[in-house]
């Protein structure tokens, strides 16, 4: 299911960069990637979840599994007559969690590359684009700007 809805033109997407010379999955090619399409990729998962979460479960004959829509089975197990595998948590652990958690940066890579990007992008006139073949062809131009000037 998540190839049909989505990861399938991901995965397409990141062979045929691979298999046009321009990702060789060293660290430049990593973090760039994460700088241009990361946050395109995870609203697509996102978007994904959402579906899956919302689809309803069919009933079969050998019933294994409860029918339903994901999202109720887990947040009202009661309701379809399943077992509650949740546990209670404490406030304390959840406080002691969210201390020794770092918060997401706005950008996900590292912050040399993040300002580098930023930089070359400015130089050039150039915004975060919004598609992406756009972000594709951004991602090839910082590319071969890092490669040739450092």
């Amino acid at each position: 299911m998540v190839r049909r809805q989505g990861m399938q033109y991901w995965i397409n997407f990141f062979q045929e960069l691979a298999e046009s010379g321009f990702h060789d999955g060293g660290y430049l090619d990593q973090e760039l990637s994460r700088f241009c399409f990361l946050e395109m990729v995870q609203k697509t998962l996102d978007d994904i979840s959402l579906i899956w979460n919302r689809h309803r479960i069919r009933p079969y004959r050998q019933r294994i599994a409860r029918c339903g829509r994901p999202f109720m089975l887990h947040y009202m197990p009661s309701v379809f007559d399943t077992v509650d595998y949740g546990l209670e948590i404490n406030e304390n652990d959840i406080q002691v969690c969210e201390r020794e958690l770092e918060p997401v940066p706005p950008f996900p890579c590292s912050e040399l590359i993040k300002e580098l990007c930023i930089c070359i992008m400015e130089e050039n006139g150039l915004a975060q684009p919004q598609l992406p073949d756009e972000m594709r062809e951004l991602y090839i131009f910082l590319r071969e700007n890092m490669i040739n000037h450092l």
